[in-house]
């Protein structure tokens, strides 16, 4: 049997049935439906655009001409509700970003870091938006500071992506820094990662991504999330996960988990990973075990995992 992780810190999961694997390599091909079948499954700083006028506002952006703008002001909540423009920050905020429904938006960190404002996802997306790291700053940072408030749906993210909403993440560390963190990424829409992005996550309890749905049911519109990973470092106690209604492949990217759960990716509806046309993610698991794969039902928590050429290492003794 295959436990459903807990979404916080001291809440017990779900059971469900483990689901099948297909690992496809160029040697060899797996199937089965056993729990851990796969142990082996081992802008430059944007131009000078903050001129003296515009000194003591930490971001700007930028219009379809090309001239800078502010960035728009926080509510009194702290809140910062992006119109349809190009931004850089300029000095390390805290506030929370929201891109609202028909907006498309992009958000150079240039080295700098976003907190969130206090009880809220830092950067909340329901229109479009892209993020950047630009020049050589390994500096930029997307942080969520708080603990989850409970389990399933409940909790603040440092990248929400809602139901319609598209995110891509091509620089910066993302980072959930409480040790009862909830997620760091959690996609109900379609988001992309590729780049050199970073994600952790401080939390023994919470997965450290999560594609879709804790409960599966609240899903009225029965759309997938959609995730892409082509690349980038993921580290933390537990899981990049796939869950309920989720559709993720995994291209490319170093994944390495040293929770006691041991795996590097939970999932539990359709996932995959590897191409036969290029070299693959590496997955570093602990306790001998990288891909947990657990099945729910046929029609939202499927349990496919096909996996092609791809790096897999456990780390125990005479794991495969």
């Amino acid at each position: 049997m295959v436990w459903r992780e807990a979404e916080a810190s001291g809440v017990s999961g779900h059971r469900r049935r483990s689901g099948g694997i297909h690992m496809k390599t160029n040697k060899m091909e797996v199937t089965g439906g056993e729990q851990c079948k796969l142990k082996l499954l081992a802008a430059v700083a944007v131009l000078a655009i903050a001129f003296a006028v515009f000194a003591a506002v930490p971001a700007v952006a930028e219009d379809s001409e090309g001239a800078a703008s502010p960035l728009p002001t926080a509510d009194e909540s702290g809140i910062i509700t992006l119109a349809s423009a190009d931004y850089i920050l300029t000095a390390n905020i805290t506030n929370s970003i929201v891109v609202p429904t028909g907006v498309t938006a992009t958000i150079d960190l240039a080295g700098f870091s976003i907190t969130n404002a206090a009880g809220k996802a830092t950067i909340d997306v329901t229109g479009t938006l892209t993020i950047s790291n630009t020049g050589d700053k390994d500096t930029g940072r997307v942080i969520q500071n708080e603990a989850a408030k409970s389990s399933g749906e409940i909790g603040n993210a440092a990248i929400m992506v809602n139901v319609g909403g598209i995110a891509t993440i091509n620089g910066g560390t993302i980072e959930n820094t409480n040790a009862k963190a909830w997620y760091t990424i959690k996609n109900l829409g379609t988001t992309t990662i590729d780049g050199k992005v970073t994600v952790t996550n401080a939390s023994a309890k919470s997965s450290n991504v999560a594609n879709g749905w804790y409960d599966g049911t609240k899903n009225s519109s029965k759309a997938n999330a959609k995730m892409t990973i082509e690349s980038g470092t993921f580290g933390g106690y537990q899981y990049v996960k796939n869950d309920d209604w989720g559709v993720m492949t995994i291209n490319g990217g170093t994944f390495t988990m040293s929770g006691d759960r041991g795996a590097a990716i939970m999932n539990w509806n359709d996932i995959t990973i590897g191409s036969e046309n290029g070299s693959g993610p590496t997955f570093n698991g602990n306790n001998g075990c990288i891909i947990l794969n657990g099945y729910f039902d046929d029609e939202r928590g499927k349990g496919t995992a096909t996996v092609s050429y791809t790096h897999l290492r456990a780390h125990e003794t005479g794991a495969y």
